[in-house]
């Protein structure tokens, strides 16, 4: 045991400077790394929620493009109804999109869709309604000012 301990310190003897500085440096991103696998740095989470409510906004304005589309190739005006299925085919992937569990309500043509969002993201409780400029209509079950 004793020979082991003095092989070990005769080679850390033997590394140069700039050695141990390499081996330092790597040390430190290991142990960093371990800490944010383990969540001590939650910001991944964050970044993923964030991520989750900005693709719902996208979507939003992906369905509102396909109610646009729908309405010139039928021709509608005013206040039409547009039923799911029909937008749906004017989506990427010919189905409604789905980023974190929300659920849209698409509105007559002429009227902005919208997302009831089923769990919490981060700014937003669980049961708000999002506009498509981002804006909570309802959030938490207050009433937020429309604009």
């Amino acid at each position: 045991m004793n020979s082991t301990c003095e092989n070990l310190f005769k080679t850390m003897n033997r590394l140069t400077r700039e050695k141990k500085f390499w081996l330092f440096i790597f040390g430190f991103v290991v142990v960093l790394l371990s800490l944010v696998e383990l969540g001590i740095f939650p910001s991944r989470a964050r970044t993923n929620s964030i991520s989750q409510a900005g693709m719902i906004l996208s979507n939003l304005r992906q369905i509102e493009g396909a109610k646009e589309q729908w309405s010139l190739d039928q021709k509608a005006t005013g206040l039409v109804e547009i039923p799911s299925l029909d937008i749906a085919q004017y989506l990427k992937g010919s189905r409604m999109p789905n980023a974190a569990g929300e659920v849209y309500v698409i509105n007559p043509a002429g009227v902005p869709p919208v997302a009831v969002l089923i769990r919490r993201l981060p700014g937003f409780p669980e049961g708000t309604i999002l506009r498509i400029d981002g804006e909570p209509i309802l959030q938490g079950g207050a009433v937020s000012s429309a604009k």
